[in-house]
């Protein structure tokens, strides 16, 4: 072990230990991601936003936004934080318990961002990201949940990011918008926002998010009177698959339906997912719309089990698990991994494979 490693190491150690001993003396809630935060009961969540609702609370809070990722679809994928705004010190330790360290490393770089201020009363998550993976893994089944109780006659409006047309189509179908005030990423990333009048809502464990997110979907999509026998969620991007045009041409001479990202805006397209007898999907963000709308099992392109990093499988990974045993891997050969993150690393897909799969599930449907 170098020596930077070794001081890095003494230095989380440390703002840990300071952070709980300060916490206990301030009494203050720990707002957190999928490592620490906890499942409530829809009693629980209903009662406590009725309460805040009525309440003449008047927080400050002070949101700190990095990039996670390009731009999609014209949409900059950011992850925003939300703390109390009492000392330095007390924003900077409580980063610690972010398994995204990314705010904790850059936390001199963002405080020297101009400040931005938010007066009106506001209802606020403690975490957001605009990448969907994340927005709908983590906070998008919270969103849709508290809209139905925040009550009609509020003034308060719950905060939340702009997402990409993906997001949209849930938020228009599922949300009464005039309970949500909208800001931009670029404002947030851009900025140091300062929420004046603010109120914490609970963030719940991303199994309960998904949970309520995939039921609500289920139940609302349609089954379509058309017959689906198979699709293939692609990005048909070369450096995702070695062999995606070979691929994609496999797929439509079995009379797959191609579905590709620009599509996922569709409420036909994504009922066709629901219903289709066979779905086959790249892995990542694809996998999560499969994920949302599906009941039945699905197969997904994989690189080996033992080329996932650690922080996937604390991280993005708990999505995956969700659906298992219905999420079905097909293992493939790895090309190039992405630096830590293996599920957006290059495969090469062995077609073999695909027409074993063809051949059992048609076997089935007899």
């Amino acid at each position: 072990m170098n020596k930077k490693n070794f001081f890095l190491k003494i230095k989380y150690f440390v703002f840990s230990f300071l952070t709980k001993i300060f916490l206990i003396f301030v009494n203050e809630k720990i707002y957190s991601t999928s490592s620490f935060s906890k499942i409530y009961s829809y009693n629980y969540l209903n009662k406590k936003i009725n309460n805040l609702s009525v309440k003449n609370i008047n927080k400050k809070y002070i949101i700190l936004t990095h990039e996670v990722g390009n731009k999609i679809n014209g949409i900059q994928s950011v992850a925003s934080y939300v703390f109390r705004k009492f000392s330095f010190f007390k924003i900077r330790v409580t980063n610690f318990y972010y398994w995204n360290q990314a705010i904790f490393n850059n936390h001199n770089r963002l405080k020297k961002k101009n400040k931005i201020l938010i007066d009106e009363p506001v209802f606020l998550l403690p975490y957001y990201n605009t990448h969907f993976g994340h927005y709908s893994g983590e906070i998008l089944g919270l969103i849709l949940l508290y809209t139905s109780l925040i009550p009609n006659n509020t003034k308060r409006k719950i905060l939340i990011p702009k997402g990409s047309k993906e997001i949209d189509i849930y938020l228009k179908k599922f949300c009464s918008l005039k309970k949500i005030k909208f800001i931009k990423p670029e404002i947030l990333l851009s900025n140091q926002v300062v929420v004046n009048n603010g109120v914490c809502l609970p963030v719940c464990h991303p199994w309960q998010n998904i949970n309520y997110l995939k039921n609500k979907l289920i139940a609302s999509f349609p089954y379509n009177n058309k017959k689906t026998y198979g699709v293939f969620l692609t990005s048909e991007r070369s450096e995702r698959i070695k062999n995606i045009n070979e691929v994609v041409k496999f797929f439509l001479s079995n009379k797959f339906k191609i579905i590709k990202t620009n599509q996922l805006t569709s409420i036909e397209t994504l009922s066709s997912i629901k219903n289709a007898k066979i779905c086959v999907t790249e892995d990542a963000t694809l996998s999560h719309f499969v994920m949302l709308h599906r009941t039945k099992k699905y197969f997904v392109f994989s690189i080996p089990d033992d080329s996932y990093s650690k922080d996937e499988y604390f991280g993005a990974y708990i999505f995956n698990e969700f659906d298992f045993p219905k999420r079905i891997k097909i293992k493939c050969e790895l090309v190039d991994k992405k630096n830590f993150r293996g599920m957006s690393s290059k495969i090469n897909v062995k077609i073999k494979d695909i027409k074993k799969i063809i051949i059992n599930e048609s076997k089935l449907e007899k």
